[in-house]
């Protein structure tokens, strides 16, 4: 059971760490007698020195009662365990609407007893005085100078996943059976482990929660052998969840170890939700948004792409593929596409978010329906044309950049001439081309270095990047397979 005190210790936690304390916080709204007596404490050490557990100890040192009453340097000690000071403002805001709750219900309980006896519009105006007092007591504007956000220091975001995955909302989404669930499962498996999500992105262990709502044990039991992921005693699975949001929020202050909980799907989740409606599907997904701000976890929700959306001829905004609302991903702080044709075993990745660099990725599935990243979808269509070019150039001799465009285009080429003339340039650059007046050459001599750069597969930018010593993994080279089970 979820601490009924959890908001009042989190709230003095935050204090005891450095943070400030919020202006509508009052005494009465601790309903637990030793943390109203510490609240008031800190609010008087606040106004000498920063507090801290050997301050509030020594103040409370003048006074043995009371520092056995409120439980020592010990509880002081629990107060701070766990509590991320940065969330001060939401553990306030949940304290306060706690408090309010708590009135409404004992003006609600007072006017049933006075009913019998009282005009019934007197108890109606009674109940809305209360909820109009504790409306504008709720309320409050919060406003920030530049020069004083700009002084602002912030944490470091923890990535769950580096530059692929911050804390909070994600969705997730694509057509059915192309295999959205091997994705998100992949992504489960590396993070219980520790080990290399997509084979390429070196994260830390963490707990995980899978709600796999379209499935049952024996079915999991098979893709998890499938995906050959032995004993993971830190990924969790339901197939069924009962209570909704609540439920989630409580099992995960229960469980504060998990890091990423995988909804498996939006609909199954919400089932009665309109997809349609705007303001429904906003609100819904607040809710989960604000679990995952809150306890500084990541949420992915797995949902679907419209009809048609996975042609890769249809082109536009790929983020008006999903199905639904706009309030899907104007809610989210994150979303994710994946695309990829049926009987193919290459697909793409789309990222975009608040936090997250946007990306377009390759990926790879192998026969046994694990995602690996090919490469950043730009950079190996680049270096396919490299080695168009090169071989072109070396097959029929020295050209300038239409006659080469002109040459490819017979063989199947489909970009544009700014594309070769940009990408003759960079060849040029590296020492594999020479440029002799506008005739492009085959470089005599072209360096190791440089026809490597022509004929690999780069890596994608997030391997680019030094990032506490994340290591890279290389790509496993796969036969292709002409059949292999979707999810």
């Amino acid at each position: 059971m979820a601490d009924e005190y959890y908001f009042e210790k989190s709230v003095l936690g935050s204090i005891l760490q450095g943070a400030d304390i919020p202006d509508e916080l009052t005494d009465e709204m601790f309903l637990q007698p030793r943390n109203k007596i510490i609240f008031q404490a800190l609010k008087q050490i606040k106004k000498q020195c920063a507090p801290d557990i050997v301050i509030l100890h020594e103040h409370f040192m003048k006074d043995g009662k009371k520092d056995n009453e409120t439980g020592g340097p010990s509880y002081y000690g629990d107060l701070t365990s766990g509590v991320i000071i940065e969330n001060i403002e939401y553990y306030a805001h949940s304290l306060i609407e706690k408090y309010r709750s708590n009135k409404i219900e004992s003006a609600i309980k007072q006017a049933a007893e006075n009913i019998g006896n009282k005009d019934i519009d007197e108890v109606v105006q009674q109940l809305k005085t209360t909820l109009s007092s504790q409306e504008k007591a709720r309320q409050k504007n919060v406003i920030h100078s530049a020069t004083e956000i700009l002084g602002m220091v912030f944490p470091a975001i923890q990535w769950i996943i580096y530059n692929f995955l911050a804390p909070g909302l994600t969705i997730l989404s694509g057509a059915e059976k192309l295999g959205k669930s091997w994705l998100a499962m992949g992504l489960g498996i590396s993070l219980a482990l520790g080990t290399y999500v997509l084979g390429k992105i070196k994260v830390d262990k963490t707990a995980v929660l899978y709600l796999c709502l379209e499935d049952n044990s024996r079915r999991l039991q098979r893709r998890l052998n499938q995906l050959q992921a032995g004993n993971i005693p830190n990924l969790y699975f339901a197939d069924k969840w009962i209570g909704g949001v609540p439920a989630l929020e409580t099992y995960l202050k229960d469980n504060p170890s998990i890091r990423l909980v995988i909804i498996d799907t939006f609909i199954k989740f919400f089932p009665t939700i309109d997809l349609k409606d705007y303001t429904e599907i906003s609100n819904k997904l607040t809710q989960l948004k604000n679990i995952a701000d809150s306890l500084d976890i990541g949420i992915i929700i797995i949902h679907h792409t419209r009809k048609g959306s996975n042609n890769k001829e249809s082109g536009g905004d790929w983020m008006d593929n999903t199905l639904g609302s706009k309030a899907i991903n104007g809610t989210a702080d994150a979303t994710i596409t994946l695309k990829r044709g049926r009987g193919n075993r290459q697909g793409e990745l789309n990222l975009t978010g608040r936090d997250i660099e946007e990306q377009e990725l390759i990926l790879t599935f192998d026969p046994d329906c694990n995602w690996t990243i090919a490469g950043d979808k730009n950079e190996i269509q680049e270096s396919d044309t490299r080695q168009l070019i090169f071989d072109w150039l070396r097959e029929n001799g020295g050209n300038g950049p239409s006659a080469i465009h002109k040459g490819l285009k017979k063989e199947g080429y489909a970009g544009s001439l700014s594309t070769i003339q940009n990408i003759l340039i960079k060849m040029v650059n590296s020492g594999i081309l020479q440029n002799l007046a506008g005739t492009y050459l085959v470089s005599s001599t072209p360096s190791m270095a440089s026809m490597a750069s022509t004929s690999s597969i780069p890596s994608i930018g997030i391997e680019k990047r030094d990032h506490d010593n994340h290591l890279k993994k290389p790509i496993e080279v796969v036969e292709t397979v002409e059949e292999f089970d979707i999810w």
